[in-house]
């Protein structure tokens, strides 16, 4: 679903769960166990999950945010292990796209230069 069309259907917009930002104190952990308390590093502050119905569309999302202009993708990872093995654990397919968002309302909000990270699921 496009987002467009999410936003101008009330139905669709009850199928969105927006995730809380992760609190201070597990951000501050996290800083300091895995990032020498470089507090820069945090990029799942924002983290969000999309979850497909196919391949294609999951692949087509990260085709889109890659063809954004607002967007430097600076690393996608698939899960670690092969697919076989990923969907007997997990029962889905996921990607983690991390990326930087560089449009004008981003800078405004004064979050340009923070990375962010979505998991697009199926």
């Amino acid at each position: 679903v496009n987002w467009q069309e999410a936003l101008n259907d009330a139905s669709l917009q009850t199928t969105i769960a927006w995730p809380a930002v992760k609190n201070m104190e597990r951000a501050l952990v996290k800083a300091e166990m895995c990032y020498g308390a470089d507090v820069s590093c945090l990029c799942d502050l924002v983290r969000q999950r999309i979850v497909f119905e196919s391949l294609y569309d999951q692949l087509q999302c990260l085709r889109t945010m890659a063809d954004d202009p607002h967007v430097i993708v600076v690393a996608v990872k698939h899960n670690q292990h092969s697919l076989q093995t990923s969907l007997d654990y997990t029962g889905c397919i996921m990607m983690s796209i991390k990326f930087i968002l560089t449009s004008e309302e981003a800078k405004a909000c004064g979050v340009a230069g923070h990375v962010c990270e979505v998991q697009l699921l199926m």
